[in-house]
């Protein structure tokens, strides 16, 4: 008899579960109907405002419109830090350097561009840190300081601007 009884629960339980599970993953719709439309008018009507100048951007400049100087990378350092002073007539907001690194015999031990976002004002100098590309942390830079470890290799850079990024010009 008991078994019975639980049967008899077990089946509107079942059908309840088949029925009503559905219906809870449809799923609300939040639209209600049609009621959103889009109207004839514009929200945020346009204003005719003055386009704002764009940077001028500089590919393979010149020598003397940036000077770049003071490189360091000492053994062991995440960091390389340089010196860029701005030679022209406005600020310069971006710079792309090209280093390549060398060996003491003259042999390409790694070459890379980055780009720096440096805003250096015209006629000025600025200290850029970027992450070493010495991953080993084994080579150090031969005109810093010699460090007193043995099996380090010491290393030269070449350095080239590839691009400038300057400043608008304002128009008065």
């Amino acid at each position: 008899m008991r078994s019975n009884a639980s049967h008899r629960l077990l089946l509107p339980m079942l059908l309840y579960i088949i029925v009503a599970a559905p219906l809870a993953l449809l799923g609300d719709n939040t639209l209600r109907g049609n009621r959103l439309k889009a109207s004839g008018r514009n929200m945020y009507p346009l204003t005719a405002a003055s386009p704002q100048p764009q940077p001028d951007t500089l590919r393979h400049p010149v020598s003397p419109t940036i000077t770049v100087s003071g490189y360091d990378k000492p053994l062991r350092s995440y960091r390389e830090t340089l010196l860029l002073t701005n030679g022209t007539e406005r600020e310069v907001l971006s710079i792309a350097l090209t280093i390549m690194y060398i060996d003491m015999q003259g042999r390409q031990l790694h070459q890379r561009t980055d780009t720096l976002t440096a805003k250096i004002p015209s006629g000025e100098t600025r200290m850029v840190r970027m992450s070493s590309w010495d991953t080993q942390r084994s080579y150090y830079y031969h005109r810093g300081q010699r460090p007193r470890t043995a099996n380090v290799t010491p290393y030269d850079i070449s350095c080239r601007v590839e691009f400038i990024t300057l400043k608008p010009e304002k128009n008065d």
